[in-house]
Formats: C-alpha cells, sequence, structure tokens
C-alpha cells in the first residue's frame, strides 16, 4: 500500500474518532449546550430518572393490534410449529421460569 493511501484511511478513521471526543467533552462539560443538536432535551429533578421516557407511560405508544410476542419469535426465525406452541412456551416460561 502507498504512503497516501495509508495516510487517506487514517484521517478516515481518525476524524470521526475526534468528532465523538468533542461531542463527548461537550456532554460532560455542558449538556445543555450540546442535547438539542443531538435532538434531545435535559429533562431536571424528578425527571433525571426518566430521560429516556421508559418511565412514562402516559407517552407510551398505543400496543393495541400488535403481534404478540410468540409471533414476533415465531415469524422472524421462521419457526415450524403452530403458533399456539409458541405462545404455551412463552406463557410457561412467563409464569414458571423468570426468576
Amino acid at each position: 500500500m502507498t504512503v497516501w493511501i495509508k495516510r487517506l484511511l487514517a484521517v478516515i478513521v481518525v476524524l470521526p474518532g475526534l468528532l465523538f471526543v468533542i461531542m463527548g467533552l461537550r456532554w460532560l462539560i455542558a449538556p445543555a449546550g450540546i442535547a438539542p443538536s443531538l435532538g434531545m432535551t435535559i429533562d431536571t429533578g424528578f425527571g433525571l430518572s426518566s430521560q429516556v421516557g421508559m418511565w412514562k407511560p402516559d407517552e407510551w405508544q398505543a400496543i393495541e393490534g400488535l403481534p404478540s410476542y410468540a409471533h414476533a419469535v415465531k415469524t422472524h426465525a421462521d419457526m415450524p410449529e403452530p403458533l399456539e406452541h409458541y405462545e404455551a412456551m412463552m406463557k410457561y416460561n412467563d409464569e414458571e421460569r423468570l426468576y
């Protein structure tokens, strides 16, 4: 490999790394300044523990009409047994093997 190709590859690898380091430092020093550029908001008080929105049920999407977990697994893995088999297996795991 020629020298200029090695340098080009080094630049291609180093530039994104520098951008990540700069964003990380900005996040540590002044999160309120970088958050909007990442499409985020900074919550305060009790909102700090729910930064992702995971603990805000009123903001969750509706789940009506979505397939069951067993259906999603069966479809994704292209499993041959009938759906009822997987539904029963998931129910057993939830009730008997969870902890």
